[in-house]
């Protein structure tokens, strides 16, 4: 493992240990962290979160389902974001339930 996600969930922070190669869909729902998903590759926007501090990238697939503002506002799409160090994430669509963090 080699960074961190911190991730605001019913008003506590987890710790998820993330690995560059996996995306943080798959990582969370390895640590019980499951995330609405359907498409897992950028386009329906259900995993939809925020990333409060950290860096992620998309290895050379697009995020179609963010419009620019909401990039700009801090929000990726966990199906294919892979993580460039320690992240901050809130908002987190759980599986079942509605968006956990309240940080939208």
């Amino acid at each position: 493992m080699e960074w961190t996600a911190r991730c605001w969930v019913g008003g506590r922070v987890l710790e998820v240990e993330l690995e560059a190669t996996r995306d943080l869909l798959s990582a969370l729902a390895a640590a019980g962290l499951v995330l609405r998903s359907a498409c897992r590759n950028g386009l329906c926007g259900l995993c939809k979160c925020r990333l409060l501090a950290g860096a992620v990238d998309y290895a050379g697939r697009e995020p179609h389902a963010l419009w620019s503002r909401e990039r700009a506002a801090g929000f990726i799409l966990p199906c294919i974001a892979r993580p460039r160090g320690d992240l901050l994430l809130a908002g987190l669509p759980l599986a079942g339930g509605p968006a956990a963090g309240g940080l939208i």
